[in-house]
């Protein structure tokens, strides 16, 4: 199984904190596509459908060194519903929880 999300979409960020660190809450609206394909199956049109999407989430950044700071963020993507498909049904609206963490260098 093959599975790919792409969203595109403005934010806006409120942040709190100073230049050794900060956290943040951010929320936006925008298309996304998701795409779900067995292996050996046919790619279906509603793999490529534009499912309007609400962003929101938050996060931080720690400068644990003057050069070196860990960030954390996390983020839920609330997707409409998918279209139905003669003999198919529609994708049930769906929230996706991403977590995602790095090393930044400044």
């Amino acid at each position: 199984v093959t599975e790919r999300f792409v969203h595109v979409a403005p934010e806006l960020s409120l942040n709190f904190g100073t230049g050794d660190g900060w956290s943040y809450l951010s929320g936006g609206i925008g298309p996304s596509r998701w795409s779900i394909v067995a292996e050996g199956s046919a790619d279906s049109p509603a793999n490529s459908e534009r499912l309007r999407t609400i962003n929101y989430g938050g996060g931080a950044r720690w400068f644990a060194k003057r050069h070196l700071a860990f960030s954390l963020d996390v983020r839920f993507y609330a997707l409409d519903p998918g279209t139905p498909e003669p003999g198919r049904p529609g994708g049930p609206r769906t929230t996706l929880l991403i977590i995602g963490g790095g090393v930044s260098v400044k």
